[in-house]
């Protein structure tokens, strides 16, 4: 007996080639559709009108700072000045200059210490927009050869005030100790008809409160604005190493809290 396979008919063998393009047309329908406004991928940008459109708008306000802390300042009327009124150590006038030994000189007007030096202001002193303790102080006394300058010395060994330098070291004087051999003194003082003023400072190396803020034993704040005149008294030393015609000097003053 003879078997023979089954035979699909044509449209069977049809149907069969045509399912998996069916099956990936159904896998093909499932998959998710990406919104026509995403990424097209690729690191290109949305493409069509479907995509999100934006608008901006800058904004601008004017600040009112507060203003800036004033800044403490002072102001020297002159730049340079000269000791004009001199003496021995005998107390003769000298007008040819300073006399060594233990000579004197005044700043800017006749030699009269004790008898007033009314209007004789050598500069005046400012201070600026804030209220500050006014302190000074000088360097060495420097010859215009550069040799042995004269180191500022203060006539009272001990005072409430502290030292400003090294004692004088030379005969008893008038404000107290005279200098020695290559020291000065120098004193700054006010007009005596300024009111404010006690008494001569001697300056040195180490600030000291001004003259015009002495008050006892304290050097207290200045008002902003405030002006005040000023001289100078030098005394010479005892002797002097280096021979020049010629020594100056330094003055600085210096506003702080």
């Amino acid at each position: 007996m003879t078997t023979t396979a089954p035979t699909s008919s044509p449209r069977r063998r049809g149907l069969l080639r045509r399912l998996p393009w069916v099956f990936l047309g159904l896998v093909a329908l499932l998959q998710p559709v990406a919104p026509a406004w995403a990424a097209t991928g690729g690191g290109g940008g949305c493409v069509g009108p479907l995509c999100p459109v934006s608008g901006s708008s800058t904004g601008t306000v004017t600040v009112v700072q507060p203003p800036p802390p004033p800044v403490r300042s002072i102001t020297v009327s002159r730049a340079t000045f000269a000791y004009t009124s001199c003496a021995n150590s005998a107390g003769v006038s000298t007008p040819d200059g300073l006399h060594v030994p233990n000579g004197s000189c005044l700043s800017d007007g006749p030699f009269d210490l004790g008898q007033g030096n009314n209007n004789h202001d050598t500069l005046t002193v400012t201070n600026g927009p804030v209220a500050s303790k006014i302190t000074e102080s000088t360097t060495a006394l420097t010859p215009s050869d550069a040799g042995q300058s004269w180191t500022p010395c203060d006539p009272q060994s001990a005072d409430i005030y502290g030292l400003t330098g090294p004692a004088c070291t030379g005969s008893a004087g008038g404000f107290g100790a005279l200098p020695g051999p290559d020291q000065a003194t120098v004193l700054a003082g006010l007009p005596e008809d300024y009111p404010e003023t006690l008494f001569w400072v001697a300056l040195g190396s180490s600030e000291r409160c001004s003259a015009l803020l002495y008050t006892l034993a304290t050097c207290p704040t200045i008002p902003a604005n405030e002006a005040f005149p000023v001289n100078f008294l030098l005394y010479a030393p005892s002797s002097s190493t280096d021979t020049s015609a010629t020594f100056s000097h330094t003055i600085t003053w210096t506003a702080g809290p």
